[in-house]
């Protein structure tokens, strides 16, 4: 029967078939370009996903193959399409994920050939050799990426920053004094452009880039900025202006607001003598990290969704401060439903073992504060969880929780040194990419076990290998900040004033510590002034040795204006 002859029924089912026919062919093309293809359809989903403003963490679960399947996927296609951007883009990603980063560097060099006028190659190649501490290489690739793309300022303040870390201080200066103040920056440019700002010493331009961060659209990236600002405010000893900055992060309701904003601004109104403000605002830190644990205790226990994130951090946060502060029946209470809870995150970040191993960094730290049953139990949870996983990149952390597992802590100062210094940034080659010389090894052993003597109270041994790491390498700050300390536990001024001046010779703002460690030598040198402003600032920024020395000095005040005799 002829198409034209049949009725009208009939002519409509077979165009329905036909329609269907094709749609069935459309889509097992689809599925055969996807299943050949999987990590070049998942980074394109990603990328239109992107432009057209989804948020980060929904763009990301379109893609919850790991990394290392990419890199699988990503592998295969470009052994048949060596020149397929995309694809190489995507494993390139993948590698500096997994801190890969030298095979990462090996996907730049090969898309910076294929598209030599494209700047994101040189921009990305100069980041990977920046993380493999080659830092002219670096400043090299950006150079090129500036003349492709050229003078924008948050290139321009990349490759000051480059020059910072490649010790090149008055290029960087330089490179930061010619930089547009009018040009609009985004959130990384401007706290990249801060960062840079207070390793220069150039403050009033740190609070520049935070004042424009803080005008930011997005209020997450604005309380960054003010949370940042309020930190240097700190720093330089303005804790009024601190205060208020503060207290505008605080003002968030409890199911919103930063508990770590809470104990920041506890401690400052503490440097400040303000007890009152001081003990609210711990005690609604205390009460908020408490009513999210339950809740999301609530939550798993009837088999529902809960509307707060749980964090390793804010559990370990409040442990810490419950057994400091001797709540005893409260850490009783609350360490069974972290265990359980903590358990439950593994378990679901363990559908993504790439994801997991990422969480080693927090999980370590939370082990670290437990009770030894429960840190062995859960550090043996977690490391069943990620058995076949890649862990390139985070072996300290995992060190760490595999010695808790196994009980045996002993192993975990064997490689990884310097554990009570600050200034300590050894790692291991594997770890870096970075070459160890013999010297730079000698140095940190010597350093630790100057450290270990400095613990055991042996000042003179302690002394002797302090001063031994410093001669064998003098530009390790983790030996000068160990003989520092070794020098103000025998009150040895003049060699600790050296000391300081060397670790701040760039302009470094103090940190908790070393605002202790100029109260500390201010005292030796009789600078009564110097030495009360400096225990407020370390007081403010949490030292607790200064917070008790503050509340000792408030108390013998109190106690003198008490006793005084009345006038005539």
């Amino acid at each position: 029967m002829k198409f034209s002859q049949m009725s009208f029924g009939r002519k409509l089912l077979l165009l329905l078939a036909a329609v269907f026919v094709v749609q069935a062919l459309v889509l097992a093309g689809i599925y055969a370009v996807y299943v050949n293809n999987k990590a070049l359809v998942h980074y394109n989903l990603k990328r239109a996903a992107s432009s057209f403003g989804v948020p980060d963490y929904l763009s990301e679960s379109i893609d919850r193959k790991s990394n290392l399947e990419t890199i699988k996927e990503t592998s295969r296609i470009l052994e048949h399409y060596p020149n397929d951007v995309a694809t190489r883009v995507s494993r390139a990603k993948a590698y500096k994920d997994l801190q890969r980063w030298k095979e990462a560097l090996g996907d730049y060099d090969k898309l910076a050939e294929q598209e030599p006028s494209n700047s994101k190659w040189f921009e990305e190649r100069g980041n990977v050799n920046e993380y493999l501490c080659r830092y002219d290489a670096a400043i090299h690739d950006y150079s090129r990426a500036i003349e492709l793309a050229g003078a924008e300022t948050r290139l321009l303040i990349t490759r000051a920053a480059a020059y910072r870390r490649a010790g090149k201080r008055e290029k960087a200066l330089e490179e930061l004094k010619s930089l547009k103040t009018d040009e609009k920056l985004d959130y990384s440019a401007l706290s990249e452009l801060c960062d840079l700002c207070c390793d220069l010493g150039e403050y009033e331009r740190a609070h520049s880039a935070l004042t424009r961060m803080i005008a930011l659209d997005d209020s997450y990236y604005s309380n960054s900025g003010r949370r940042t600002r309020a930190g240097l405010y700190l720093k330089q000893g303005r804790l009024a202006e601190a205060a208020e900055d503060y207290e505008v992060l605080c003002a968030a309701a409890d199911k919103d607001v930063n508990c770590d904003d809470l104990f920041d601004l506890a401690n400052v109104y503490d440097a400040l003598g303000n007890d009152k403000n001081c003990q609210s605002a711990r005690e609604r830190a205390v009460r908020t990290l408490e009513g999210r644990l339950k809740e999301q205790g609530q939550a798993l226990d009837k088999g529902t969704e809960s509307d707060s994130y749980y964090s390793f951090f804010d559990a370990e946060t409040l442990l810490t401060f419950l057994e400091k502060n001797k709540r005893d029946s409260e850490y009783e209470t609350y360490l069974p439903l972290v265990m359980k809870l903590s358990k439950k995150n593994i378990s679901d970040d363990g559908q993504d073992v790439d994801r997991l191993v990422g969480e080693s960094g927090s999980i370590s730290d939370l082990v670290e504060k437990l009770p030894e049953a429960e840190a062995k139990e859960l550090a043996t949870f977690f490391l069943g969880k990620i058995k076949n996983a890649d862990t390139n990149g985070y072996d300290k952390e995992i060190r760490t929780i595999r010695a808790y597992a196994e009980g045996n802590l002993a192993p975990l100062r064997d490689g990884k040194v310097g554990l009570a210094n600050r200034y300590c940034y050894y790692e291991d080659e594997k770890d870096s990419g970075k070459e160890i010389t013999p010297n730079e090894k000698q140095c940190h052993i010597l350093h630790d076990r100057a450290d270990q003597a400095l613990d055991q109270e042996d000042l003179s041994k302690a002394m002797k290998l302090a001063t031994d790491a410093n001669s064998l390498d003098p530009e390790q700050y983790c030996a000068v900040d160990t003989l520092l300390r070794v020098s103000l536990a025998l009150k040895d001024k003049v060699r600790a004033r050296k000391c300081l001046e060397k670790l701040e010779e760039h302009g470094y703002l103090p940190d908790e510590t070393s605002a202790y460690e100029h109260y500390q030598l201010s005292l030796l040198e009789g600078d009564q002034k110097a030495a009360q402003k400096n225990l407020s600032i370390a007081g403010a920024l949490g030292n607790e040795k200064a917070l008790a020395e503050l509340k000792s000095r408030r108390a013998k005040g109190k106690a003198g204006s008490t006793h005084k005799k009345p006038g005539p």
